[in-house]
Formats: structure tokens, sequence, C-alpha cells
């Protein structure tokens, strides 16, 4: 098996939250490898939902059969207000999918969602839909925010890959 992280390289088709620091592109405030917290984020200062989407690179590593797509948000909310949560959103086929409701209870916590299949068409992930996925964050309630968004896809990779590859690491 193997794994391929993608993480956001431009804004996706939906932008609605807030940013801090204020008039950046989205995407860069949910970009990095470390979680910086509260040094850059988006934030939701409404009560309802608001989401954002954020466009991915194309894949560079994988061939192979996907075995599962998994989208990560690192989120915090002001444990004060009640009531507010996060999701884990993606967009394929033009049609958006959430994962669970989940409250990081006034510290930041990773959440993440995994799709065995492409929700739109219940079957496999094929690369040109992992090429074409927007992954993102939907904040409910203000005082909610986002640091970090990224995805992994778990793929296998063909046989006679997989036999170059660990001869290649024996080296």
């Amino acid at each position: 098996m193997a794994i391929e992280t993608f993480r956001p390289d431009g804004n996706g088709s939906i932008n609605i939250t807030d940013e801090y620091p204020a008039a950046q592109p989205h995407y860069t405030l949910v970009d990095e490898v470390v979680a910086d917290e509260d040094a850059t984020m988006v934030i939701s200062y409404d009560e309802g939902e608001e989401y954002d989407l954020y466009a991915l690179p194309n894949h560079s590593e994988g061939s192979g059969t996907i075995n599962k797509v998994t989208v990560y948000v690192r989120t915090n909310n002001d444990d004060t207000v009640l009531g507010g949560y996060c999701k884990t959103v993606i967009r394929t086929h033009d049609t958006n999918y959430y994962g669970a409701e989940e409250d990081s209870d006034g510290e930041w916590t990773t959440f993440n969602t995994e799709y065995a299949t492409n929700p739109f068409t219940g079957l496999a992930w094929t690369w040109a839909e992992i090429d074409a996925l927007e992954a993102g964050v939907l904040l409910e309630q203000e005082d909610n925010y986002a640091t970090q968004v990224y995805v992994e896809v778990d793929y296998t990779l063909p046989s006679g890959i997989q036999i170059f590859r660990r001869r290649l690491e024996k080296y």
C-alpha cells in the first residue's frame, strides 16, 4: 500500500468563511504541512453553516487501485458558544458530501472522514476523480475555526511496482 497526500493549492468552488489574517486567499490559511493553529485560519463569524472548498493538485505518485480517500480538518471553536460544530466536506461530480458533525470542545482537534468508494458513483475512486476532487470544511455557528485541511489517498501499487519498490528500499 501507498499513500499520497494532497494539500490545498487554490480556492475551490465555494469560499464563504472569513479569513485570518484578512485579505488572504483562503487556501493559504489551511494548506500547511504542520498545523500552525492560531497563526492562520478560516473563521465562521455568523450563526448557521459556512464552508470553504479548496482545489487540490493533480496526483503525482498514484497508480494502481485506490483503496480509500480520507479528508482531514483541524478545527477549534470557542467553547463558550453552544451548539457549534464542524464537518469535513468533499466535492466530486459537482456534488458536496459531508462528514459527521464534530465538536472540538475548545481545543484544536483533527477530524477525518473516510470514503472507501466515491459517494457519487458508489464505485471505486478513479485517478481522474481524484484530480477533480475538492476538499474543505464546514463550520457551524460563530467562532468556529479551521487551520488545516488535507486529503490522503490510500492505494495499492500494481504488483510489479510493489516488487521494484521493495527491492529499492533494501538498498
